[in-house]
């Protein structure tokens, strides 16, 4: 399943950020969306975040706009998205957030997935 994502940025007007991302969302990848998911609802937190940088960045012309550092996948209860920065730069961008609901994985291997929650680490975000 790909996917395409918005990308949203707080230092917009800046040349070489982003507009769009795409991701490939592998059977692994959205299983291990769907533990850090139960896990967040399990332990009551508002967001797992580990590191996976498997999106790539485009520009308007979609063309690759830059390479990115600390990309981080930050999964909440009901819904997950992608955060990092700009390479050699303090430019900060997320994508989009889309609904856990919308991955296409099958009820019985998302039973097999609520049942093997790993420990992953936890972050509480300010609020």
């Amino acid at each position: 399943m790909e996917l395409k994502l918005d990308v949203f940025c707080s230092a917009c007007s800046f040349d070489g950020v982003p507009d769009a991302a795409t991701v490939d969302l592998e059977t692994s990848l959205q299983k291990r969306i769907l533990q850090l998911s139960e896990a967040a609802k399990k332990y009551d937190v508002y967001t797992l975040r580990e590191f996976e940088d498997s999106p790539l960045f485009f520009d308007e012309e979609n063309k690759i706009v830059c390479a990115m550092d600390y990309v981080f996948l930050n999964v909440a209860k009901s819904y997950f998205f992608w955060s990092g920065r700009t390479k050699h730069t303090c430019i900060e961008i997320e994508t989009g957030p889309t609904e856990i609901g919308d991955l296409e994985i099958s009820s019985s291997e998302q039973t097999i997935v609520n049942h093997n929650i790993k420990k992953p680490h936890l972050q509480k975000r300010a609020s």
